[in-house]
């Protein structure tokens, strides 16, 4: 949330309470609107000649805008404009016709907050409590931005073309309960022709409006809904609903040029996200649905490994510029297709759909869903349908060929990265608020790291400004910030984990957060979590593994990297965990040099484990190429072991693998833990370790 501007103008503003038999008083319900210009107060230090010549033009500007609006010009107040309205469509309107017309100007740029509540008209004047809320909004909304009040909201929410923005709730001076705040995109808003100025009032043009891609999901989804309520509420004998497990699988891309994979993608993780918000429901992760992705398994396989009861399969196909999306929901039990559904429109109303075939799908949903779930399955905000194709390329290109990719040729890591950030960019371009593309492009920046981190923090900057509660934004945020700000951090992971706690992003920073400061325990339980809703989650396994080994579980991780090389025998860190644990644990140096020369073999990656391999075989050149613990145990080399980790631990501040847990139990310390030196290294850590403890170690507690 932004930090409110100077208050100069709020002096003005004055609260009677005034008797009711006063002459020329009226209380009535009113839309109040108040404008103001950014910077005016600057300028006009600056340039006096130039501010009274922008005020100038701002009041040529609002005054018959606001007539033509049907609202009433009450009175400026210094740079500021305060008008009232009998109907809040007739405020929001106006204050979009506002906007766009000042970009027409040079220099003016105007903020607007608008409220509805009951106000005291006295005379020509106006007062309440109604006007000071009007006037906190404006205060606090960015340079072009339209800010308003929850009671405002609830009154456009079926105007023709009016979409708001939830972007937080604010505590306001001298006033009691805290308000929700929304916003209004004026550049996507079709103002609607207006009869003659005298008349004063909008009618809404007759014309069609096309959806965007979003609007499909929720259809999907609701279709799904639908079959799932029917079927717990006419199959089970009592009122209970027992929870079920959906699995929602990529969309296979069939076109014939083979270049729809991203929507596909998009299209299902978008059904996962929505879904996941649903009471009763089970979701797969997308990690886990997704990596059955062209391999020939059967629905019943697919049920079998992820303990789904239902599976969503899909496809995309375009053809002479049809888009058809065909979506079925199969039954794992019987292998059986309960509900299918095909959606085509031309490309250039791409995924578009009409409003009545949501209503039609939902007509069974009120059985089982209450209201609240009913409106969190919807994706609230506007986004403009060309963006959003532009922000599910570029999230497909970073995580299938940037993350996901072992590269051994920079260039190809270069010409994906242009890729993905040109795609995150153009969404952009299209939807200057379009938050989720500001978090993927910074995503993508804190991927590449190195001199990457100081754009990335700046798109963040820009993101968190749109919108402060985004969970995407938050997270991001908390995961790169410095050790120092280390109560930052959690404070923005609890934040993005109280808008979205069951999102996997999320969960997932938080479970890296606690990792990273030796709360294992913790680390443990979240890497769970995860893997009980998303079991083929390979990063998260892998970091479990890490979290055991380092906790001193080492039973667990040895279990662990078996159930990952169960799933794929040449996982490469499972294959490297149970070659550390042969060689640490069971002083088994053939098994493990056996396991190391495997990974080598099916990766080509050497940095890592060949200084391991050469310690192994007494090479002090190891060190040479990597200062580790395990290096210097395998090398009998205390004195320098403990130099080496009293100088990082305490660089470092104690985190990652030199957390307490970690010294204390680590496979690679055993061989320094009974010297003097170490054990003072060791008990400063267990101080910094147990504040950790206090302090954030039960933030996510449910």
């Amino acid at each position: 949330m932004c930090v409110p501007r100077c208050e100069e103008h709020h002096k003005f503003i004055k609260v009677f309470f005034l008797p009711y038999n006063m002459p020329h008083i009226t209380r009535q319900l009113a839309a109040i609107m108040f404008t103001d210009i950014v910077g005016y107060t600057a300028l006009m230090g600056e340039d006096e000649a130039k501010a009274f010549d922008l005020l100038e033009k701002n009041r040529i500007l609002q005054k018959p805008l606001i007539d033509s609006y049907g609202g009433k010009w009450i009175k400026e107040l210094g740079d500021g404009v305060l008008a009232t309205f009998s109907t809040v469509s007739d405020a929001v309107y106006c204050a979009v016709a506002i906007q766009k017309a000042s970009k027409r100007e040079p220099d003016l740029n105007l903020r607007i907050g608008i409220h509805q509540g009951e106000v005291v008209f006295q005379d020509d004047d106006v007062f309440g409590d109604g006007v000071n809320i009007a006037s906190r909004l404006e205060s606090l909304a960015p340079s072009g931005g339209i800010w308003l009040s929850e009671a405002v909201y609830r009154n456009i929410q079926n105007k023709h073309g009016l979409q708001a923005l939830f972007v937080g709730e604010e505590q306001l001076k001298n006033v009691i309960d805290p308000i929700k705040i929304y916003e209004i995109n004026a550049v996507d808003v079709e103002l609607p022709e207006l009869e003659e100025p005298s008349q004063g009032k909008p009618t809404t043009k007759s014309s069609s409006t096309n959806k965007p891609v979003y609007l499909t999901l929720a259809v999907i989804v609701i279709a799904l809904l639908s079959y799932w309520g029917y079927r717990q509420f006419y199959n089970s004998p009592s009122a209970e609903v027992e929870d079920i497990t959906i699995a929602v699988l990529a969309f296979d891309d069939q076109s014939p040029e083979g270049d729809q994979e991203y929507l596909g993608n998009g299209i299902a993780s978008e059904i996962i996200n929505l879904l996941g918000k649903v009471n009763g429901l089970n979701v797969i992760g997308k990690a886990s649905s997704f990596s059955f992705k062209d391999k020939d398994a059967t629905i019943e396989e697919i049920g079998q490994v992820l303990n789904a009861d239902m599976v969503v399969d899909g496809s995309i196909i375009v053809v002479d510029n049809i888009t058809r999306i065909s979506v079925q929901l199969i039954d794992v039990s019987s292998s059986k297709q309960v509900w299918s559904e095909n959606y085509d429109r031309q490309e250039a109303n791409l995924l578009a759909i009409i409003d009545g075939a949501a209503q039609s799908i939902a007509s069974s949903l009120s059985i089982t869903l209450s209201f609240n779930e009913l409106e969190g399955i919807k994706v609230v905000n506007e986004i403009d349908p060309e963006a959003f194709e532009y922000y599910l390329k570029g999230i497909n290109i970073h995580w299938d060929k940037v993350v996901n990719t072992n590269w051994g040729d920079d260039n190809s890591l270069t010409f994906y990265f242009d890729q993905a950030q040109n795609m995150f960019l153009k969404a952009i371009s299209i939807n200057h608020n379009y938050v989720d593309a500001y978090a993927g492009l910074a995503d993508l920046y804190q991927s590449m790291g190195g001199d990457y981190l100081e754009k990335r923090d700046s798109v963040l900057k820009i993101g968190y400004s749109i919108n402060p509660n985004s969970a995407y934004i938050l997270a991001t945020i908390a995961s790169g910030l410095d050790r120092a700000l280390m109560d930052s951090s959690f404070y923005l992971l609890k934040k993005a984990h109280n808008v979205e706690s069951t999102n996997t992003i999320i969960n997932t920073a938080i479970m890296n957060q606690y990792g990273n400061i030796g709360l294992y325990d913790n680390a443990i339980s979240q890497a769970n979590k995860i893997i009980m809703h998303d079991p083929l989650n390979m990063y998260v396994r892998r970091r479990l593994i890490t979290f055991l080994m380092r906790n001193g579980n080492i039973e667990k991780a040895r279990s662990e990297c078996d159930d990952i090389l169960n799933i794929d025998a040449n996982n490469l860190d499972g294959l490297a965990w149970k070659g550390i644990i042969a060689l640490f644990i069971d002083n088994n140096n053939v098994e493990s040099r056996r396991l190391f020369e495997k990974v080598q073999n099916l990766s080509g990656i050497t940095e890592l484990l060949h200084p391991l391999m050469l310690a192994m075989d007494g090479e002090r050149e190891a060190l040479n190429l990597r200062k580790s613990s395990q290096i210097y145990s395998l090398l009998n080399m205390k004195k320098e072991a403990i130099d080496w980790v009293d100088s990082i631990s305490s660089l470092r501040e104690f985190t990652s693998g030199f957390t307490y847990p970690n010294l204390k139990h680590g496979h690679a310390y055993a061989f320094i833990r009974d010297e003097p030196r170490f054990k003072e290294i060791l008990a400063n850590a267990k101080k910094v370790h147990e504040e950790r403890v206090s302090k954030y170690g039960h933030l996510f507690d449910e």
